[in-house]
């Protein structure tokens, strides 16, 4: 979990000049005061004080939860100058009166949206965004959340030969309401004795949809492939699908965070192949998909992930590929924005015979740097 500190100071950027006016009006001359150990300084009343947390009502945010640990210090404002601040004017109480009934005194206004949508779980103005409820309007209007993630991975093994694994891999992903957009690619080469064995080059976008508390999901996805040593030199592929979350469960980690513990999506739909380089395969190829996700983040700095895919050909139902891959990824905690990843995908496909190469595995073990 990326600490505090650096959360907001990336985090509120777009919105700094907003920000500013917003505090300028409402921020009372009197305020209790908490210091964060990164230097940071939040201006508010705090309602609540435990062994752990700090709660502080702060008049852009709403109230918020800060750990302990997080805090270097704190300033109380003495009783009497907040009772002084809270004592209204004669002016000030006509212009209470006079307010417009639509819009009582007392309501509390959520976020902005454009602040709430760019706020990540954890950091203040992330706890307060989860507090806010946005209907599915403002979520689709707040901005976008980009976030992407190199690949690297290295292997050489020297005994009755000499074996050289190498891949590489990229991975942007892009969420704006209730929009996912993904974009990655990976490439694998493997050599043997200086004898070219692999060389593959695996790219795919991929857009779903998932409305506000809903379980359904809507996907489309593209895929083009490049292979040295297959019955085809180029694939391309492309699918839709309707996805049904049957699990959905989230806990709250120890800095107060929601943590997304497990899910599992079940899919179905369908699309088209097309092969190029084989004789055999010179048209546009219907398929079935069925298939299942599922997630599990036992901890914040883990993750583990599975997908299994059934193509099965809509004209040829005995003929089918399959598609099996995992996935484990954990935070180096000595590190920022660096991770380890172990990964599996293999590919099963009926339309190769035992001639050729029907079976593709691939088998990744490197670091993962998000950026």
């Amino acid at each position: 979990m990326r600490n505090i500190s650096l959360q907001l100071r990336s985090r509120l950027l777009i919105p700094f000049i907003f920000t500013l006016l917003l505090l300028c009006t409402h921020t009372p001359l009197q305020a209790d005061t908490v210091v964060l150990t990164s230097g940071d300084t939040l201006h508010g009343t705090i309602v609540k004080e435990t062994d752990d947390t700090v709660e502080l009502e702060h008049p852009l945010l709403g109230t918020i939860t800060l750990p302990r640990d997080q805090i270097a210090s704190i300033e109380h404002t003495p009783k009497e100058a907040k009772d002084s601040d809270a004592q209204p004017d004669s002016s000030d109480e006509k212009a209470a009166n006079t307010t417009d009934d639509s819009t009582p005194a007392n309501t509390q206004t959520a976020p902005p949206a454009a602040v709430s949508e760019i706020a990540t779980a954890g950091t203040p103005a992330g706890l307060a965004a989860a507090q806010s409820n946005l209907t599915d309007d403002e979520a689709g209007d707040a901005q976008a959340i980009w976030k992407s993630q190199l690949q690297l991975g290295y292997g050489l093994t020297q005994a009755g030969n000499d074996t050289a694994n190498f891949n590489i891999g990229i991975n942007t992903t892009m969420t704006k309401g209730i929009q996912t957009l993904t974009a990655s690619a990976n490439y694998q080469y493997q050599s043997v004795n200086d004898e070219v064995k692999q060389n593959r080059l695996e790219t795919k976008i991929q857009s779903k949809w998932q409305a506000t508390d809903s379980p359904w999901i809507t996907s489309v996805q593209g895929f083009y492939d490049h292979a040295e040593f297959q019955e085809w030199d180029d694939r391309v592929i492309a699918n839709a699908d309707v996805g049904y979350e049957f699990i959905h469960e989230n806990r709250t980690a120890k800095d107060g965070s929601e943590l997304n513990f497990l899910n599992a999506v079940f899919r179905l739909g369908g699309g088209f192949r097309r092969e190029f380089g084989n004789a055999d395969s010179d048209e546009f190829v219907p398929e079935g998909l069925l298939g299942l996700r599922a997630a599990w983040k036992p901890t914040d700095n883990q993750t583990f992930s599975v997908e299994l895919t059934y193509f099965p050909d809509i004209l040829e139902i005995e003929q089918y590929r399959f598609i099996a891959s995992g996935n484990y990824e954990i935070g180096l905690k000595d590190f920022e924005n660096l991770s380890l990843i172990v990964g599996i995908h293999y590919e099963y496909d009926s339309h190769i015979d035992a001639s050729g190469v029907p079976t593709y595995l691939r088998i990744n073990v490197g670091l993962g740097l998000d950026f």
